[in-house]
């Protein structure tokens, strides 16, 4: 990023600096930018560990990041550049600051969710002692199928698995189904980016877009696509509220 900006010259910075110096404040202002957001990661880590908090929106934190390496650049431009250098600081900023969102949005939704997530969950198995299977020669294609009683259903068909006792109510894209089966040995066929357990009885597909409402400790999903006038609400266990706001935040939010 740093040698891309460094290209574009966008504080014209050129012929106003020793080279050197043009390279390293750049490079100043990408590391700055990195650690201040690894301080921040690490903060909130620490907030949220023991108790759920309201989310923080990625995007102010940015904003709140930039800001701070923006002045800290213009301090230290200001003991670099020679008598005739001129730029409109406060006109550029609203200008680079959106530019920073644009590309840090494309990085979480393509970059991030397409190659991030595989090797997250390498590093999960292995701290689990899971090995990784084996990829296979010939891939299946065509949709995932999954076994619930005597019946395979498509996984982009769910919606959600409610249990009641000892049967599961399936409600898919096309129909409700009534099986004799387990919920775990449901949700054990499935991906953890297929959808969320908020709750022991209950297994609510990512495809149905549910959404997150907190109130404090208490926690419920609603299905905003589903007209149906006897779905309750989807409740969400308080022990597992911060499992689930991690799971809307990373496969929901953007």
């Amino acid at each position: 990023m740093a040698v891309a900006i460094f290209g574009t010259n966008p504080h014209g910075y050129r012929g106003h600096m020793p080279l050197l110096y043009e390279v390293l404040i750049w490079q100043f202002g990408a590391g700055l930018l990195i650690l201040l957001k690894l301080l921040a990661f690490a903060c909130l880590s620490m907030l949220t560990f023991k108790r759920p908090t309201r989310r923080i929106y990625l995007p102010l934190l940015s904003s709140a990041e930039f800001t701070i390496v923006f002045l800290a650049m213009l301090w230290v431009q200001g003991r670099l550049v020679d008598d005739t250098y001129q730029f409109d600081h406060l006109a550029a900023f609203p200008f680079l600051l959106v530019t920073l969102l644009i590309v840090e949005v494309l990085f979480m939704r393509f970059l991030l969710s397409t190659y991030g997530i595989a090797g997250l969950q390498e590093e999960t198995d292995a701290a689990n002692g899971q090995q990784a299977p084996a990829p296979l020669s010939n891939p299946p294609t065509g949709p995932r199928l999954i076994e619930i009683g005597d019946r395979r259903i498509r996984v982009d068909n769910l919606r959600y698995i409610a249990s009641e006792e000892h049967y599961l109510r399936v409600v898919t894209k096309q129909e409700t189904i009534v099986q004799r089966a387990k919920l775990g040995d449901v949700i054990d066929q499935l991906h953890d980016s297929d959808g969320v357990r908020p709750h022991r009885s209950w297994w609510v597909c990512r495809h149905a877009c549910p959404r997150l409402t907190r109130d404090g400790a208490r926690g419920t999903i609603h299905l905003p696509d589903f007209d149906l006038s006897d779905l309750p609400t989807i409740p969400v266990a308080r022990s597992r509220l911060q499992q689930v706001q991690d799971w809307f935040d990373f496969h929901m939010d953007w």
